[in-house]
């Protein structure tokens, strides 16, 4: 009787790569924003809004509980570091 050998390895396909990403595969600075619906942003939002960053180095979003904060592309170049 003729036994069959191991199995063939299939050929190596790599992982596809990930889809892009808006907030860091742009040429574009983030603009920190508040979209709050009870007006100002907490005291712990407030010091960043209106500040730019440069992807990689924002702050992550959200920070507390209901926070309304968001990034938006922007041209402008980033804030100076604090």
């Amino acid at each position: 009787m003729n036994m069959p050998g191991p199995p063939r390895p299939l050929p190596y396909k790599p992982d596809p790569p990930p889809p892009p990403d808006p907030r860091t595969d742009n040429d574009d600075n983030l603009l920190y924003s508040n979209n709050n619906p009870e007006g100002d942003p907490c005291p712990i939002c407030a010091p960043d809004i209106g500040r730019v960053f440069a992807p990689g180095t924002e702050p992550h979003v959200p920070r507390h509980p209901n926070c309304y904060c968001y990034y938006v592309p922007t041209k402008r170049s980033p804030s100076p570091p604090r």
